[in-house]
């Protein structure tokens, strides 16, 4: 399937042009929509939203891995992807998480985005 591609190389999203059969618009909108905000499915998005109220960086690492985790379980569900990999890592002002989806057919698609954490 192709769709147009989202553009997020800002960490903010932008419809472009071009073309993608890769799931990252898919990651995209599962991370980047806050949960419940969607009146298709209210369990779809992320909790990310929450994170920049957390003072407790570590804290924040371990909510961030699992709102991942829970934001992209779908792609699991309906077997469009064999794994999902989330990573986080400190830098001053908040997390860096890093995202790897196995998808079922195709590479890995990999997505970073900062997140302030403490601010």
């Amino acid at each position: 399937m192709t769709d147009f591609i989202i553009e997020t190389t800002n960490g903010r999203g932008k419809l472009t042009t071009g073309t993608t059969t890769t799931l990252i618009n898919n990651i995209y909108l599962s991370l980047a929509m806050p949960i419940g905000s969607w009146w298709f499915d209210v369990n779809f998005g992320s909790r990310d939203h929450e994170l920049n109220r957390e003072k407790d960086v570590a804290l924040a690492a371990k909510k961030a891995e699992a709102s991942a985790r829970e934001a992209l379980q779908w792609l699991l569900d309906t077997k469009r992807a064999t794994a999902v990999d989330v990573v986080t890592s400190r830098v001053n002002g908040g997390l860096v998480r890093t995202v790897t989806v196995t998808p079922a057919a195709g590479d890995p698609v990999v997505f970073e985005k900062f997140i302030p954490v403490g601010v």
